[in-house]
């Protein structure tokens, strides 16, 4: 049974990282809408999965969907059992994307979404020219709790220094985060124990010990810039935010940029890269924008294509701003006074809850879905999307539980292959859709030109037919 209004709303709620926050934001402005929903939580395989978090409903029962994952993980709910949920039903994909271009292998994700949502104009921009589907900027919520009374010494920060705090996630990529760029402008900044302190705080290191060594070596010279690698309590983390002096990001692109606003709405002065959907909320009266000269995304990083565009932050201008806003406290405060201010202003619930209630009152008014034959390449772009009947969880005939498990094993050693093959099945499905519409545009014209040569004919028998009349 499907209820007549309300939401079911898809999410990592539980996972500690940028998608799982993101999509618990979402819940929170669609809690202020006071929609009716239900909720269900996706796993996710490398995130630690400790977020607090109560599941609301007890099966989706509502019209329509609100997916906060991006492609690749809608493609994989869909894939591994969560089909169900697209028929029948409008549904929203809440994606966030950085790079110039998406891969190949996201694609087959716009068949299973109506419309689009993101949280910057960057993004749509990205996303608007890859579909023809909707694609709506959304005022993404940046409520944060007061912080608790932390010193610095309490947090492991020198008490007399002035701190510069980064922090990221490993699985949000080394490279777009660009945590090189930052450590190459602080050194040009600052001399060694000149005075001010970097800190560089991340999680997910000890899952990608590579480079998280490459990150630790490229910092070891330097006793004034520290690498601190744990998960941190949502309490703990306000606190440091808090408690540093400045925030700063030289990343090459972001979706958004969860951390700069978090920083933002606790009155710090921010310095980052002037690109990509940070933009959303910064510009030169609230915060420090860092020049930059766009680069192409090297070959062989997991989620972004190669040869897609993305920043490359100038350190030169990044150490000016860092010296600046040392030697000039009352611009730096003056500066994090407005970014609160902007952040208050566009990005709280209120704005959230006002454009979900307006977005789902407006959804509700579409009329029914139309339910006509599929074409063969429609058929094929249904199957990219959700998979074969015959899903890698089915429970094994012979292996019971140890034979699911050894599928999901063996999905994941061959996911780069299957992405590959996903890419080469796409561009597939496109030609076909290409073709579709060939065959189409041609059909039309045939029958122009068949209906102008009746009219003509027609034409041409009538005047005859007046003269024979006539005589």
């Amino acid at each position: 049974m499907i209820a007549s209004k309300g939401v079911n709303v898809v999410g990592f709620f539980r996972a500690e990282f940028g998608h799982g926050e993101a999509g618990r934001r979402i819940l929170a402005g669609i809690e202020r809408a006071e929609l009716p929903h239900a909720t269900i939580t996706v796993k996710t395989p490398h995130h630690r999965e400790k977020h607090p978090f109560t599941a609301r409903g007890d099966r989706p029962i509502y019209p329509v969907n609100i997916v906060c994952l991006n492609p690749e993980h809608m493609l994989e709910f869909a894939q591994r059992g969560g089909a169900a949920l697209f028929l029948d039903r409008y549904t929203v994909g809440v994606w966030c994307w950085e790079a110039s271009r998406l891969p190949d292998s996201y694609q087959p994700a716009f068949d299973l979404v109506d419309e689009i949502w993101v949280a910057s104009e960057y993004g749509a921009g990205i996303l608007g020219e890859a579909t023809d589907k909707p694609v709506r900027v959304f005022p993404m919520p940046v409520e944060v709790a007061a912080p608790p009374a932390r010193t610095k010494t309490e947090l492991g920060l020198p008490q007399d220094a002035f701190v510069f705090l980064f922090a990221f996630d490993f699985f949000s990529t080394l490279e777009r985060k660009n945590p090189f760029g930052l450590i190459d402008a602080f050194s040009r900044a600052f001399a060694p124990n000149e005075g001010p302190v970097l800190v560089i705080k991340t999680i997910n290191g000890r899952k990608q010990p590579g480079e998280l060594r490459r990150l630790e070596q490229a910092a070891a010279d330097r006793p004034d810039i520290t690498v601190v690698d744990e998960y941190l309590s949502g309490d703990d983390m306000r606190a440091l935010i808090a408690a540093a002096d400045c925030f700063v990001s030289l990343h090459r692109s972001e979706g958004f940029g969860f951390s700069l606003a978090e920083a933002m709405a606790y009155e710090k002065p921010v310095i980052a890269t002037g690109f990509s959907g940070n933009l959303t909320f910064m510009d030169e009266s609230n915060s420090y924008l860092v020049g930059y000269g766009l680069t192409p995304v090297p070959p062989g990083l997991a989620n972004y294509p190669a040869g897609a565009l993305w920043a490359d932050a100038d350190p030169d201008d990044a150490a000016t701003a860092m010296r600046r806003v040392v030697a000039n406290p009352e611009e730096a405060h003056e500066r994090g006074r407005r970014a609160r201010e902007t952040i208050l202003r566009n990005h709280s619930l209120d704005a959230t809850g006002r454009f979900v209630g307006e977005r789902a009152a407006a959804i509700a008014r579409l009329p029914a879905k139309e339910h006509r034959p599929e074409s063969p390449a429609e058929r094929a772009a249904r199957y990219l999307a959700v998979g074969p009947s015959l899903g890698w969880d089915l429970p094994s005939g012979h292996f019971g539980g140890l034979g699911v498990f050894a599928r999901k094993l063996l999905l994941r050693v061959l996911r780069p292959y299957l992405v590959r093959h996903r890419e080469w099945e796409s561009l597939v499905v496109e030609q076909l859709r290409a073709n579709e519409r060939t065959i189409s545009n041609l059909t039309k014209r045939l029958d122009a030109l068949e209906r102008a040569e009746r009219d003509g004919t027609d034409a041409a028998i009538a005047p005859a037919r007046s003269r024979s009349e006539g005589t």
